[in-house]
């Protein structure tokens, strides 16, 4: 069961890095855990980079990274 587990999180994360790789626009990426009450301030849409805390709480996040990398770096 666990490595059919990271076989799913390297998954997740490669179409993670794919639908961000395709965007031909700005964007702004937010997860589907996150509620907007309002639309976000102009300034922020219209900024060059927008970016959230750093993941920090958990090494979730760099660990599945470092599982894609290994799967598709050849470095």
């Amino acid at each position: 069961m666990k490595k059919a587990f990271i076989i799913i999180s390297v998954f997740q994360g490669l179409l993670f890095l794919h639908a961000h790789a395709v965007q031909t626009e700005p964007f702004i990426h937010v997860d589907g855990d996150v509620y907007l009450p309002q639309p976000l301030p102009k300034a922020i849409e219209a900024a060059p980079l927008v970016a959230q805390n750093g993941e920090r709480s958990t090494d979730y996040y760099r660990k599945m990274i470092e599982r894609v990398l290994r799967k598709i770096c050849t470095c």
